[in-house]
């Protein structure tokens, strides 16, 4: 954003603050959590075919360290969770 077309940007955005809580681990991952039906159908897969919850178990561990790290850019403190 160096470049002379991007000055009116640069100008724009120079008042504000970098939103603080990048540094949580999630965000150093190589992709977002996501809920792709092929995920879906792979996870239930392995549950029906082999009685094997790991994957699913994954999952759940990856959505909640996203949700751990979304709290963290807000203003909300994490909260306890009763499982």
């Amino acid at each position: 954003y160096a470049g002379s077309a991007f000055e009116d940007f640069r100008t724009a955005i120079a008042g504000f603050v970098s939103v603080s809580g990048r540094d949580h681990a999630y965000w150093q991952g190589d992709a977002p959590c996501s809920m792709h039906i092929e995920e879906v159908e792979t996870i239930w897969a392995a549950v029906a075919e082999t009685d094997d919850w790991q994957p699913l178990n994954d999952k759940i561990a990856s959505i909640r360290q996203m949700g751990a790290a979304m709290l963290r850019l807000g203003t909300e403190e994490p909260r306890a969770t009763n499982h």
